[in-house]
């Protein structure tokens, strides 16, 4: 199947594509370091400026919509600002949301990158990345059920962050096969 997919993306003009998996905010924030901390032996960055991105499966599928095809993202967020955030960035790309899943218990996984001088420094992770289950794992399932009679074709974008568990891949897979499209 995965050799017949650049076949079919150029038989497609505008594939409808669909994206399932972790879905993490990137957040950046540049600036200058002058001077060591006098508590301890590390730098200060004096910030300039911060910014927001898509990361993980939601970079896929904004990745694929640069592209010219027409993306859904699928996934948990949390019930946070990072959450609101990263459902923002989405739809300003264009991306359907409907696949989004909002989890009051698990947290929007946020990775925080400090920059200066065109180099980073360190990165700080937030996130859970203990498997979905119950409510949330059925709801994710059924909207890959139901993104297989509107897409084209779904690709699984998977950082190891709990999003993708047997249940949630099996639905796809089998809905998607079902329909006769590429997983």
């Amino acid at each position: 199947m995965a050799s017949r997919i650049p076949e079919l993306l150029d038989r497609l003009r505008s594939p409808r594509i669909f994206v399932v998996g972790d879905i993490i905010l990137d957040r950046y924030v540049w600036g200058s370091v002058n001077r060591v901390s006098p508590e301890a032996p590390v730098q200060i960055l004096n910030v300039g400026r911060e910014e927001f991105r898509a990361g993980g499966a939601a970079n896929v599928a904004r990745n694929l919509v640069s592209l010219g095809a027409r993306g859904g993202c699928a996934g948990v967020v949390g019930a946070d600002e990072g959450g609101r955030l990263i459902t923002g960035l989405l739809r300003r790309e264009r991306i359907n949301t409907s696949g989004l899943i909002v989890d009051r218990n698990k947290p929007t996984s946020v990775k925080t990158r400090m920059l200066a001088h065109n180099q980073q420094m360190l990165r700080v992770d937030r996130e859970r990345t203990d498997p979905i289950t119950g409510t949330t794992e059925r709801r994710l399932a059924a909207a890959c059920v139901s993104a297989a009679r509107r897409f084209d074709a779904a690709i699984v974008s998977d950082y190891n962050k709990g999003t993708l568990t047997r249940g949630v891949c099996q639905s796809l897979i089998r809905s998607f096969n079902k329909e006769g499209r590429p997983v």
